[in-house]
C-alpha cells in the first residue's frame, strides 16, 4: 500500500510541474535545467535573450499561454495581447 501511496504522490507532482500556468510570462528560455522544462518568466524578448548564457539554451514565443505577438521584426517579436478566451454559448 505504502509504494503505491509514494508512486501516485510522485506522478501528481510531476503532472502539477509539467503543466504551465495561465498566467505565465510570453517568453519562454528552453534550458537543460529542470528537467528540460522551459522557463517561461520573462516579459520581453530582450529580457529572455539576456538571460541566455551558454551554449544549447535559447528563447522562443509562449504561444501555449495564448499570447498574440507581432513578429514583423523575427529578430525581436513583441507580445500585444492575449488571444480572446472561447466562452460556450448556453444551451436551450
Amino acid at each position: 500500500m505504502r509504494p503505491a501511496l509514494i508512486a501516485s504522490a510522485v506522478l501528481v507532482a510531476a503532472l502539477a510541474a509539467s503543466v504551465q500556468s495561465s498566467d505565465a510570462a510570453p517568453f519562454c528560455m528552453a534550458t537543460d535545467l529542470y528537467g528540460g522544462e522551459p522557463d517561461c518568466s520573462y516579459d520581453t524578448w530582450a529580457a529572455c535573450r539576456l538571460a541566455v548564457l551558454g551554449v544549447g539554451r535559447y528563447c522562443f514565443t509562449n504561444t501555449a499561454a495564448g499570447y498574440i505577438f507581432d513578429s514583423r521584426d523575427p529578430a525581436n517579436p513583441r507580445a500585444i495581447g492575449r488571444k480572446p478566451r472561447r466562452t460556450r454559448w448556453p444551451r436551450h
